[in-house]
This record gives C-alpha cells, sequence and structure tokens, in this order.
C-alpha cells in the first residue's frame, strides 16, 4: 500500500535556471530509483528564504507529491 508524500526542494537561487532544472530533475531521478510514481511537480520560482540558511536568503522552490511504499 503506497501513501502520498510532499516534499519542497529549495535549490540556490545563484544558478541559472538550467541549473536549478538540474538539480530538480537529480532529485525526481533519485524519487524514481527509489519506486515512487511522480504525480505532481510544480515549480514555485524564486522566492525569500524565511531565515537564511548557509548565507542565503533567496532560493528556487519546487514542490513535488509522489506516491511511495513506506
Amino acid at each position: 500500500m503506497s501513501r502520498q508524500y510532499e516534499a519542497l526542494v529549495i535549490v540556490k537561487a545563484a544558478g541559472t535556471d538550467a541549473d536549478v532544472a538540474k538539480h530538480v530533475a537529480q532529485v525526481e531521478e533519485l524519487l524514481k530509483k527509489l519506486g515512487a510514481r511522480l504525480e505532481q511537480t510544480q515549480a514555485f520560482g524564486r522566492r525569500r528564504l524565511a531565515y537564511r540558511i548557509a548565507r542565503q536568503t533567496e532560493g528556487h522552490y519546487h514542490f513535488v507529491v509522489f506516491q511511495l511504499e513506506p
């Protein structure tokens, strides 16, 4: 019985759109290797972080919904 999970991936804002797409594709490939079935992916674009993380104040947000065995 699979469960539905949600993940919010935040990529450094310093990269180009191609860099962001590459990193998101890597995350999606990892999920597929683990047996996940991707249901929805949505890019929220570049946004301000709620607080600084590793000296970063902005990031590219990407939302992923997937099914996976627990």
